[in-house]
Formats: structure tokens, sequence, C-alpha cells
């Protein structure tokens, strides 16, 4: 009887060890549907030239990589995307964000950092051509000047940020979430940026606001100065409010005449061909 019974305890394990086998399967083939994703994402950006109206011989750098990719539950049931941002030098001013939702509709979001007016082409046309930005390039007066610690500049940036509520007018409204850690930290001497941020206010972990902070050299020769930039990045109302004070609103995108011109957009990619 002793043989039968080691056969029969043997089972189990058999059993587990194939169950384990084919989680590990579903996992790889999650990972390289997920890389797939992500690969349709950058192709659709890539297809896009921008260039500063003032700089038109050197287009901007897309970022390699995204700075943030993310997903929310709370809208859909599957939704996967991606936040690249496009840089003169290492200063961003433009941000993209390309996201699948439900049923496999793709679609992208543009949106500008600066009052400078740039021009995005595809395929030789024209698609998106801001003049410039909501309320870009602010001076925050009243804060601490920025710090020589690199450590104790980003302590002041998340503080600055904080500062900042974004509210999504919705049924119920939604106060944005913001990220504790930047999604993109940067220097450019060339602009006297000694440190600059983009923070992300988020539902999950979807960027619905993105805000830029920046410690500047201002006019004296050691003078610096904190400005920062506010960028919407969602089609729906916003409310935003400094230090409890509203200081500005947006109406929601599709509800309003629009014009290629708008600091944001958004439009359709299409369907996701699914593997």
């Amino acid at each position: 009887m002793a043989k039968p019974l080691a056969k029969l305890l043997l089972i189990p394990c058999i059993m587990a060890l194939a169950l384990r086998a084919a989680a590990e399967d579903d996992g790889d083939t999650s990972e390289a549907e997920r890389t797939r994703r992500g690969e349709f994402m950058k192709a659709d950006l890539d297809r896009y030239t921008i260039v500063a109206d003032d700089r038109r011989e050197t287009p901007l750098s897309i970022t390699a990589e995204p700075v943030l990719r993310f997903t929310n539950p709370v809208r859909n049931s599957l939704a996967d995307g991606t936040v690249f941002l496009w840089l003169e030098g290492k200063r961003p001013l433009a941000a993209a964000v390309v996201s699948i939702r439900e049923k496999g509709n793709a679609f992208r979001e543009l949106v500008t950092f600066t009052d400078r007016t740039l021009e995005c082409r595809r395929e030789g046309q024209v698609a998106w051509k801001p003049v410039g930005g909501n309320l870009v390039d602010q001076p925050l007066d009243d804060a601490a000047p920025p710090d020589a610690s690199d450590k104790r500049r980003l302590r002041q940036m998340r503080d600055v940020a904080r500062r900042f509520r974004i509210i999504k007018k919705s049924s119920p409204d939604v106060d944005l979430r913001l990220m504790g850690q930047p999604i993109y930290r940067y220097t450019d001497e060339n602009y006297g940026v000694i440190d600059g941020a983009v923070f992300a206010l988020v539902e999950a972990t979807d960027p619905d606001f993105l805000l830029v902070v920046e410690a500047r050299r201002g006019g004296g020769a050691s003078a610096a100065e904190w400005r920062y930039t506010l960028a919407r990045m969602c089609a729906g109302p916003l409310e935003v409010e400094l230090d409890g004070r509203r200081l500005w609103s947006g109406s929601g995108y599709w509800d309003n005449p629009r014009s290629p011109s708008d600091p944001y957009v958004e439009s359709y990619v299409g369907d996701y061909p699914p593997p």
C-alpha cells in the first residue's frame, strides 16, 4: 500500500508545480503585452516634431523613455498610459500623454509649459500650435529662497507643490493626489534653472495635472527665485487653489470651441490592435 499512497501524495505537488508554471507563463505574457503597449504609445509620438518658433532650426527632443507609466482603475477597468516630455536642452517645454483605455480606445493629450509659440508637425502638417499656456512661469514671491543643497531644494520644491490644491470637478469632486517624487528633475544653466521638477497630481496614478517648479537665477549675480507653471492634463473641468485661494479654473475641454492653438489638446489616436 505504501507505493500507491506515495503516488497519490505526489499528485498535489505536481499540480502545484503546473499551476506555478502556468502563472509564470501568464506573467511573461502580461509583461510582453505591457511592453507592446508601451511601444505602440511611443510610436505614436515619434511621428511628431516640435519646434519653438524662435528656434525653428532645432527641434525639441523627446525623452527616450516615459517619465511616468500609469494606470487608472478608478475610471477604467483597463487603463495603461505613458507620459513623455519634449525638452529644449534639459528643460521641458511640452508634455504628452498617450493612454489606452477601455475597449482598446487610445487617446493622445498634449500640453505646453511655455508662453513661447510651439509648432507641432505630423507628416509635414501642423497638428498643434499653442501660443501660450495656462499661468506659465509665475513668480512665487513668499517662499524662502532656494537652498544651496540639492536635498533641501527638493524638500522646498515639494513644499511648494503641496501649497496647490487641484480639484477635478465631477460628481463627486475629486481632490487630486500629489505624487511624492517628481516625475522629472533637471537643471539647465542656459536658462538660469538651478533646479527644476515636474510634479504629477493624480487620480490613482493617472496624471490629470502637471506642475512645474523651478529655482531660477534672478536679477542679481547670486539671487535666485521660485517660479511655477500650471498644466492641465485632463479634458474634464478643473479648479486650482494656491494656499486656499482660487487661482485658476478650466472648463471641460470638449464642452467648448476648440482650436489647434489651445495650450491643451486631446485627440483620438485609434484602436489599439489586440495581440
